[in-house]
């Protein structure tokens, strides 16, 4: 497994990273894993379906989004986009504030926060 999360952290550069880290610690726990994972496998009909009350509501952003305290999910066919609303309400710009990834590579590291956030505090990342 910890040469997955190499495999995958390494693809991302150091600001990347960094958004990575806060998107964990701000919004990933044991309480939100598993709901995080079925809405990123599921279709858009099951979003609507079982996620309707977590989904976001504005007119900045189309398609089907998991609103979070700070970040919003979105995922479609195998892939998952990571947007800092927040950041990106303050100016930010998309190219700071969006991250994507695989859907496997995505729940591979949430599934492993602790271990993505060890791999972050060694020499590997600093």
């Amino acid at each position: 497994m910890n040469s997955d999360i190499d495999r995958i952290l390494s693809t991302f550069n150091r600001q990347k990273l960094n958004r990575l880290k806060d998107f964990l610690i701000s919004e990933i726990d044991d309480d939100v894993l598993e709901e995080t994972i079925n809405f990123v496998i599921s279709d858009d009909k099951g979003k609507e379906k079982f996620f309707c009350d977590l989904l976001y509501v504005g007119e900045k952003y189309e398609g089907l989004f998991l609103e979070g305290n700070q970040y919003l999910i979105y995922s479609r066919e195998k892939e998952v986009l990571l947007i800092d609303s927040l950041s990106e309400g303050q100016g930010v710009s998309e190219a700071e504030t969006r991250l994507v990834m695989d859907i496997d590579n995505f729940i591979c590291l949430i599934s492993n926060k602790e271990k993505v956030l060890s791999w972050m505090k060694s020499d590997e990342f600093n």
